[in-house]
């Protein structure tokens, strides 16, 4: 708990600096880097290191692609917070937001999110076929007590396993813009309305097939004695 409060504060203040050096210079990016790296990078730093130390090949690859993943994640969530708040600071100090510098920002958020739904869809289905269930977090070396393996004197608070918010994303990117594709077709409202629902439906029934054959309910299921499922 400490430690997560710890985090909040920590981007909570980057986010404040940013914002004031972007408002400054006029260069939105710059209150969106500084949050958005200190998101991402201890996820990015924890699949680095089940890259190097997992002699399981298949469950690095995959827990490690997972990892990734989850650090572009939340790269492209705190670009949204960051540029809400410089929105809300242009129109508090009564400037008008530089679109063409934010399109630049929006662009690499785009980006990001592409970019966990890809590495997303490939890990998962390398999980689906090779039987690996997948339990990652940010600090998974803390959680294992850098051992890779799941002990009984393991803390008992282990956290969300945030496998669950890059599967959701990798399902949910592809079919909003085959969705947004049909839409955009010449039709009636009743033809948009059922694709729209359509949609959604498609995404929690394969969110929920997928998440119990690959998502590990526990850091046991995926990090145990048991190597894989």
């Amino acid at each position: 708990m400490f430690l997560q409060r710890n985090v909040v504060s920590q981007l909570a203040a980057l986010l404040t600096v940013g914002v004031i050096l972007a408002m400054a210079t006029g260069h939105p990016w710059l209150a969106v880097a500084l949050p958005s790296l200190r998101a991402g990078w201890r996820s990015i730093a924890t699949s680095v290191w089940i890259f190097g130390v997992d002699s399981v090949r298949r469950r690095a690859v995959i827990c490690g692609l997972f990892g990734v993943a989850m650090g572009c994640w939340q790269v492209a969530a705190t670009a949204v917070v960051s540029v809400a708040a410089m929105v809300v600071a242009s129109q508090l100090l009564g400037r008008a937001p530089n679109m063409e510098r934010f399109a630049a920002v929006m662009t690499t958020l785009l980006g990001g999110v592409s970019l966990t739904a890809l590495l997303g869809l490939v890990a998962s289905m390398a999980a689906l076929m090779t039987r690996v269930r997948i339990w990652v977090h940010p600090t998974l070396p803390d959680i294992l007590d850098g051992t890779l393996k799941w002990k009984r004197q393991s803390p008992a608070r282990t956290g969300w396993n945030h496998a669950v918010f890059v599967l959701a994303t990798s399902l949910t990117v592809p079919a909003v813009g085959a969705c947004g594709y049909v839409l955009i077709q010449p039709g009636s409202i009743a033809r948009a309305l059922s694709v729209f629902a359509l949609t959604w439906l498609t995404v929690i029934v394969s969110y929920g097939r997928l998440a119990g054959r690959i998502i590990a309910d526990h850091p046991s299921q995926c990090w145990g004695s048991s190597s894989t499922g």
